[in-house]
Formats: structure tokens, C-alpha cells, sequence
């Protein structure tokens, strides 16, 4: 079906890191079905929907689209649903510091815990840790922020864990206490392994440059020459001696995406073969580390 195609391909875009086409996508199929009967298929392209445009920084556009779907939910009792789609409302109207959030943040973790759903938990707990931040209560954001990494890595939620530990560190940052700084170092590098682990290449390559705006970056590190995530990860195959076609099945994407790949970091490393892509690999990852290979073959 129309729909599944729809889906499918939303998710590889994102996968890619392509995540305007990946918004532009969900944007386009729930236009197409936004007005079907099928409160399932309309609930996952709102909860798809929603993710894209919040994580492109345009949730309040992405609610305004939804808004009437919202309502048919809503009036039909559908409380299963909705209350996956509260923690989207209540940071839309914490950061236009709305009064109308605090209570929706409580009535939707009071339902949420009732019927059972961690998940949703945990997101408002993350949500209300902002809402914390901007009444400058920060011990309790803070501990809501932790208690919602609790929910996400007891569930096995990796992007929503990395997600919640960067939230966290840059509340951390704002504040700028003693320990402060320490702790959010730690949380971003904990956030960037998570995301680099799953894929997730835009959101690595934001939390890589929070952690350089903040002066963070462990002593010794390099930046990477300016190489993007998806760049260094083609750089550290490169390393490996893998081929491109090798390194288009283990990264999944296509032959000639890490083609174009492999002559950017040519460009921007200012060199003309893949051996030294692979020296520099090797002085980034150190001595110890420098081929990941040795001693294990």
C-alpha cells in the first residue's frame, strides 16, 4: 500500500541523514492521508511527523498541521493514542512559555502512568525538565532528565536516551555550577556514541559541535578536519581497507553516495589517495586504536 511505501522511505531518508526530505516527506503523505478512518495509520504519521519537524526545530508547524487530527482523536476517546502525542504539545507551548503546558504535562503523566505507558513517561519527564529549567528550578530539571535516561535505557531506547543525556548536558550548561561543565562533557560524549552507534549522523554531527562551541573536547582530539559524520564514518572504513562497494553495504547506502563521500574527504583533508585517508584515520584514533584489526585476525 500507498502508505507503507510512504513510511519505508521516510525512514531510509532519515536513516541517511536526510532529514528535510525525510520532513518533507511525512508532511506530503499526511496530506494524503490524513483524513483516513484508520486511527492507527493516522496516529504513526503524526508520531513520524512530529519527530521530523521537533527535530528540524519546527514542532509548532508540524502541531499546526495536526491540529484537527488532534481533535478527531481527542473526541473520539482515543486516549491510547493521544497520550503518545502530549509530549509534543506541552514543549510546543512550554517554549512560548504557555500556562496551559502544566497542566497538560501532569494530566498526561498521571494517564500515562495508569495505563502503563514508559515510553510516554519518559518523554514528559524530559519535557517537564525544561519546563523546570525556565522557572529556574534546576535540580528538579535535573532529575527529571536523569530519571527519563533511566526509562529510556531500561527500554532500550537509544536515540531517546542520547536524546534525553543532550537535553540534560545543555541544561547543565546553562546553569555553568561547579561540575556542571564535567557532567555535561560526559553526557555529550555519552549522547554522541549512542548516536553514531544507530545511525542517527545529523544529530551526532549538532552534539559533536556543541561539544567544541563549549570547549569540551577531550585534550588531544581532533576535530576531524571538518569532516562530517557520515564522512568519518566512510573515512574510518577507507581505514580499513574496505572497498566502496564494502563500504556501501556496511553503511548502507549506495555506491556512488560513498563515491561523492570519499571525494569530499579527499578535498577536504587536501590529499590524493586513500592511503592517506587511512594515516589520517590512524593519527585521529591514536597509537592503540589505529587499526582496529590488529591482533584480532
Amino acid at each position: 500500500p500507498r502508505w507503507l511505501a510512504a513510511f519505508a522511505r521516510m525512514l531510509l531518508l532519515w536513516q541517511d541523514g536526510q532529514w528535510e526530505d525525510a520532513a518533507d516527506t511525512a508532511r506530503r503523505a499526511w496530506l494524503e492521508f490524513e483524513r483516513d478512518d484508520d486511527v492507527e495509520l493516522q496516529h504513526g504519521l503524526v508520531r513520524m511527523l512530529l519527530d521530523f519537524q521537533a527535530a528540524l526545530g519546527r514542532l509548532d508547524e508540524g502541531l499546526a498541521l495536526v491540529r484537527p487530527a488532534l481533535d478527531r482523536m481527542h473526541a473520539r476517546g482515543a486516549a491510547g493514542y493521544t497520550v503518545r502525542l502530549v509530549p509534543f504539545e506541552a514543549e510546543a507551548l512550554i517554549r512560548h512559555r504557555d500556562p496551559r503546558a502544566w497542566p497538560i504535562l501532569d494530566s498526561g503523566l498521571a494517564h500515562a502512568g495508569r495505563i502503563g505507558a514508559r515510553r510516554e513517561v519518559a518523554s514528559l519527564l524530559r519535557v517537564r525538565a525544561l519546563a523546570h529549567r525556565l522557572n529556574g528550578a534546576w535540580d528538579a530539571a535535573f532529575a527529571n532528565c536523569d530519571a527519563a535516561v533511566g526509562i529510556h535505557r531500561e527500554l532500550a531506547m537509544p536515540f531517546e536516551e542520547a536524546r534525553t543525556l543532550r537535553e540534560g548536558a545543555l541544561l547543565r550548561l546553562a546553569r555553568g555550577r561547579r561540575g556542571d561543565r564535567e557532567r555535561a562533557a560526559t553526557d555529550l560524549r555519552a549522547a554522541r556514541r549512542l548516536f553514531g552507534a544507530i545511525g542517527a549522523h545529523r544529530a551526532a554531527t549538532e552534539v559533536d559541535q556543541v561539544i567544541a562551541a563549549a570547549g569540551l573536547a577531550a585534550s588531544g582530539q581532533r576535530a576531524g578536519a571538518g569532516l562530517s559524520a557520515r564522512e568519518q564514518e566512510v573515512a574510518a572504513a577507507v581505514a580499513d581497507g574496505l572497498t566502496n562497494a564494502q563500504i556501501a553495504a556496511r553503511l548502507y547506502i549506495a555506491e556512488d553516495t560513498v563515491a561523492h563521500h570519499v571525494g569530499a574527504i579527499l578535498n577536504k583533508l587536501g590529499v590524493s589517495s586513500r592511503a592517506r585517508i587511512a594515516a589520517f584515520v590512524a593519527g585521529s584514533r591514536g597509537p592503540d586504536v589505529a587499526n582496529p584489526r590488529n591482533g584480532t585476525d
